[in-house]
């Protein structure tokens, strides 16, 4: 164990090293790389370290692989001005701060990690373009993923939480954003799959004290996601949402007639987003939306009623009138 140092474990400009099963404890920083490349930082513990367990800086085409950096102070990972790592498998939960902090860095890869229970945000980018998150598990934290000033990076399958806390914020000139495959709603009964790409925009799952009530004439299949802008300048503001759907959830309704639509909080009126499709074959509903001058909105995907069935449709649920 390596323990109460300014660092525990401290390479500089160092090709090809290898860090492996070291336990690295009560240090500043568990483990610090600056500089170099190929190395590889495997099956080591850095945890209840000040700063971060890892810290990488200006490196690059490191492998980090299957570690732990859980319990420290403020980041689990901090990763700052370095580009194309891979990091696999790897640990950062309750942390004081952030699971992943990364800072000026590019093309980095994020496969698997489990970064929950954090203070902050599980993920939080800040300047940082076209880096990958791909399959990891992102609950319980004040914030699922946050990118600030961070364009064109890529969110693949993250295991989300359906809390009132927001899963994605990409706030302050965070652009080009593409998320596939990602599922909020879960633990309100309301879970939503859905892919987009989105532009100084927040989102999340629905509560289910907040599921407002159906337009007249129109019937909802249990698929919401509450959106708002993160700027205060609606204008650059942009979601465009892909929503899957299962045969099970579209029985007993046209497909052909589904359609997102949004709901404003502020307003508590309904209308349906211009230009929304739906794919009866593979099953979505696709919109783009610019509109976000009203604050909150609800995005669902409903169906149009046929007359008879629009006589007979009642609902008992009423808009919730709480904030963001």
């Amino acid at each position: 164990m390596v323990t109460d140092w300014s660092r525990g474990i401290d390479y500089q400009e160092t090709e090809e090293g290898d860090v492996s099963g070291v336990t690295a404890s009560n240090n500043t920083i568990g483990i610090f790389v600056r500089g170099g490349s190929a190395g590889q930082i495997v099956d080591n513990q850095a945890n209840e370290n000040g700063l971060a367990g890892l810290w990488l800086a200006s490196t690059n085409n490191q492998e980090v692989k299957n570690n732990d950096f859980s319990n420290n102070e403020k980041n689990g990972i901090h990763i700052r001005a370095s580009s194309t790592n891979t990091l696999i498998g790897n640990q950062a939960n309750h942390n004081g701060k952030h699971g992943v902090y990364v800072v000026s860095s590019t093309g980095n890869d994020f496969w698997k990690t489990n970064a929950s229970n954090n203070a902050l945000a599980g993920f939080r980018l800040f300047q940082s373009d076209n880096n990958r998150i791909r399959e990891s598990v992102v609950h319980d934290n004040a914030n699922g993923l946050v990118l600030t000033s961070s364009d064109n990076n890529y969110v693949e399958k993250p295991d989300e939480d359906g809390s009132e806390r927001w899963s994605f914020w990409g706030a302050y000139e965070a652009g080009g954003t593409r998320i596939t495959n990602i599922t909020v709603g879960e633990d309100s009964g309301y879970a939503t799959t859905f892919r987009s790409q989105t532009n100084d925009i927040q989102f999340r799952g629905i509560n289910a004290d907040e599921v407002p009530a159906d337009p007249s004439g129109h019937t909802n299949i249990g698929k919401y996601v509450v959106a708002k802008n993160t700027t205060g300048d609606s204008a650059e503001a942009s979601f465009l949402i892909n929503v899957s759907y299962t045969d099970a959830e579209a029985s007993g309704v046209n497909e052909d007639d589904l359609a997102v639509w949004v709901y404003s909080v502020t307003d508590g009126t309904w209308s349906e987003i211009p230009g929304s499709t739906v794919d009866t074959d593979k099953n979505y509903v696709r919109a783009y939306a610019k509109d976000f001058s009203n604050g909150k909105q609800i995005y669902a995907v409903l169906n149009t009623d046929s007359p008879e069935s629009t006589s007979q449709s009642t609902s008992n649920q009423t808009p919730s009138e709480a904030g963001c």
